[in-house]
């Protein structure tokens, strides 16, 4: 777990990297109330949208009202229904049926498509804004380590590996959702 004091300045090996000889070690500033503001402001202006699992199945609704036969739809937007509600394992079951409807809409309904695609977007954005933003340092990475503006600059993240990035930024990430403990302390 993360301390949650915007003093701390956190040290951190992706787990893929541990059993290198020198593994890189990355030095993670603590997203403070207004950082982590800053941070969705900078997301929101890359253009990213965020959508709610909520959000797609009702998109992917209006698809299949839009595209599939009217004496069809009742039974597929049953099974979507079913799979908000649906525990872990039954999600599992009903998840090949989802895929169906989903690949039979997708090709019909642009909508569906640009909010996956917007929520795609987001999802490798995200990180990488995080990582511009709250990256302070590295050590055992080649390449110098270059700010602007208080940002960490996109030549710099380029000399990580992309998982690198990924872990980097999704630490980040991590550390700015506390629980309920730890916004208590």
């Amino acid at each position: 777990m993360l301390p949650i004091s915007s003093k701390a300045t956190i040290r951190f090996t992706p787990d893929a990297d541990k059993a290198k000889d020198k593994p890189p070690v990355f030095l993670l500033a603590v997203p403070t109330v207004a950082g982590r503001a800053q941070w969705r402001r900078q997301v929101l202006a890359s253009g990213a949208k965020y959508a709610t699992e909520e959000t797609q199945i009702n998109c992917l609704k209006d698809g299949v009202k839009a595209v599939v036969e009217d004496s069809q739809q009742s039974e597929l937007i049953d099974v979507l229904d079913d799979f908000t509600t649906a525990n872990e394992k039954d999600r599992v079951d009903l998840l090949p049926k989802v895929k169906e409807i989903e690949e039979t809409v997708s090709r019909f309904y642009p909508r569906y498509n640009e909010l996956k695609a917007d929520h795609a977007f987001w999802i490798e954005i995200a990180p990488i804004c995080a990582a511009q933003m709250f990256l302070k340092g590295w050590e055992n990475v080649d390449g110098e380590f270059k700010t602007v503006n208080g940002l960490v600059e996109l030549s710099s993240l380029s000399r990580l590996t992309a998982e690198q990035l990924l872990s980097v930024g999704l630490k980040i990430m991590e550390s700015m959702t506390l629980t309920g403990d730890q916004a208590k302390n």
